[in-house]
């Protein structure tokens, strides 16, 4: 099986890691219909960078993942013909991972295979039902590593 291809990779301080990589994602949700078109990106933080580093320091719950649908949109009267060739316009589906702290890694990766990857594999299969809901969705996976879990919250945009 082939890895979903990888859109974006930010580059990460030492005392950073990715909880997964793109080989490992592809395996747990291999059989996502979406997996042909859906972009992968790696991003050093979540929210403004500060606010991002303070709740690693102190061990806040963070959104670790986030699995989201954009359904494609009409380009506006002021829309780019570069935009519209580009397929900013487009359905997107996009699967982003955050960082944790290098430590933190082991307990971040458990978590994810045991709870998130199943939640986001389980939220990519109704493909119908998304595309139809011609609204934006997405589930997002917040890592608490104090209490050692993770949450998923669904979320669309009207």
């Amino acid at each position: 099986m082939a890895a979903i291809r990888t859109k974006y990779r930010s580059k990460l301080s030492s005392a950073l890691s990715y909880p997964i990589g793109a080989e490992g994602l592809s395996a747990a949700i291999g059989d996502a219909p979406q997996l042909e078109i859906l972009q992968l990106s790696f991003w050093d933080a979540h929210w403004p960078a500060t606010k991002f580093r303070r709740a690693l320091e102190a061990r806040l719950p963070y959104v670790l993942m986030i699995a989201s649908y954009s359904p494609a949109e009409k380009p506006g009267f002021i829309g780019s013909n570069a935009g519209l060739a580009s397929g900013a316009y487009a359905e997107r589906w996009e699967l982003k991972v955050y960082p944790v702290l290098r430590e933190l890694r082991p307990l971040a990766r458990r978590l994810l295979a045991a709870e998130g990857l199943p939640a986001i594999a389980a939220w990519l299969r109704p493909i119908e039902e998304r595309t139809r809901a011609a609204r934006s969705q997405r589930i997002e996976l917040t890592f608490d590593p104090l209490n050692e879990s993770t949450t998923a919250a669904e979320f669309t945009r009207a």
